[in-house]
């Protein structure tokens, strides 16, 4: 299975409810489908773990498709995977400062100032 039949595998197992019920918690309306966590685990278990699928899966910014991609990340440390998950938040977050060389936070008064550019 590649990334787009997955994709569609979860866009088939989509319901309007738990969308609305992520647009609410804050996940952006362009990247969420709408799938119940338990069905992405299942999904998850029944396609078996795959690196490059994961890969691909997360480069589509849906929330559904990243958990995939988590449950299929290598170790099985618990407190290296929420390390990876609030990183990777925190990189969603992150701008291009003019005058800076490095990202910093959108949420910092540089970072608004500078419009998220980047």
């Amino acid at each position: 299975m590649d990334g787009q039949e997955m994709i569609n595998e979860l866009r088939a197992q989509a319901s309007e409810k738990y969308r609305e019920n992520m647009i609410r918690m804050g996940i952006p309306a362009e990247n969420s489908i709408g799938v119940a966590t338990s069905v992405v685990r299942g999904l998850a278990k029944k396609a078996g773990k795959s690196q490059e699928l994961a890969f691909e899966l997360w480069n589509t910014k849906y929330h559904e498709a990243r958990m995939l991609a988590h449950e299929w990340m290598e170790g099985e440390s618990k407190a290296l995977r929420w390390i990876g998950k609030d990183a990777a938040k925190e990189l969603e977050t992150m701008v291009k400062a003019e005058g800076r060389g490095r990202l910093i936070s959108a949420n910092t008064r540089m970072g608004k100032e500078s419009g998220g550019s980047g």
